[in-house]
Parts: structure tokens; C-alpha cells; sequence
């Protein structure tokens, strides 16, 4: 049994380090996905505002 326990511990140990790494990269795509869902929706107001001045102007154009 101790000497399975000797053998498995490395694998064991890598495992976990495995584990480790791609919890922290799941970690940073959310970041970096949440960021990114913040510039879309800034885009989304800044572009939706315009777009609406220029539906009003073409509006007002079409009324003469």
C-alpha cells in the first residue's frame, strides 16, 4: 500500500497542479469575457444613440 501511495504521489501532485492551472484560466477568460460584455454594451448605447440621430435626421428629410 505505501509503495502504490510512493508511485501515485507525483501523478497525484501533477493532477492537482493541472487542476490549479485551469481554474486560474477559466478564471481570466470570465475576466476578460465580462470586460468584454461591458465594451459591447458601451458600443451598444453609444452606437443606438447615434443611430437615432441619424433616424431623426432622415425623418425630418423625408417630411419637406
Amino acid at each position: 500500500m505505501q509503495c502504490l501511495a510512493v508511485m501515485l504521489t507525483p501523478e497525484l501532485e501533477k493532477a492537482m497542479m493541472k487542476e490549479e492551472k485551469l481554474v486560474k484560466e477559466l478564471e481570466q477568460v470570465e475576466q476578460e469575457g465580462k470586460a468584454y460584455m461591458l465594451e459591447l454594451e458601451g458600443m451598444k448605447k453609444r452606437f443606438g444613440g447615434r443611430l437615432g440621430q441619424i433616424s431623426g435626421f432622415l425623418s425630418l428629410n423625408t417630411k419637406k
